[in-house]
């Protein structure tokens, strides 16, 4: 939030000194010149904040992907020592929770890329 209110600031700052030298601006026709400059900051924000976007998903999808698939990798393996163990977990239901668990894994991340 704070890097998208920095890369806003220029924006209303601009709009801010335009509208209070309008009469100038437009007496000297200078209007062109504060255009171009507004338009320029407009598509740096909107450059910022594509970027910004870009790097959110990003993380998102990496803490997720590899955090999800970190704990159910832990999962599958605390599954397997404990049914080879024959302790509270079954072979059956420790093949059901896995399964479900490689398909939790691969879907995950994909959902959070659409």
């Amino acid at each position: 939030q704070r890097l998208l209110a920095v890369a806003l600031s220029p924006i209303v700052a601009s709009f801010s000194s335009l509208l209070i030298g309008l009469e100038s601006i437009r007496a000297f026709g200078r209007v062109h010149v504060f255009r171009a400059t507004f338009e320029a900051r407009q598509a740096m924000f909107a450059r910022t904040f594509q970027s910004l976007c870009y790097i959110e998903r990003f993380t998102m999808l990496m803490l997720v992907g590899f955090g999800l698939s970190t704990f159910y990798m832990c999962l599958q393996l605390l599954l397997i020592l404990l049914a080879r163990a024959g302790v509270l977990v079954t072979g059956g239901s420790a093949g059901v929770v896995l399964s479900a668990a490689a398909t939790l894994t691969i879907r995950t991340p994909a959902a959070f890329l659409m």
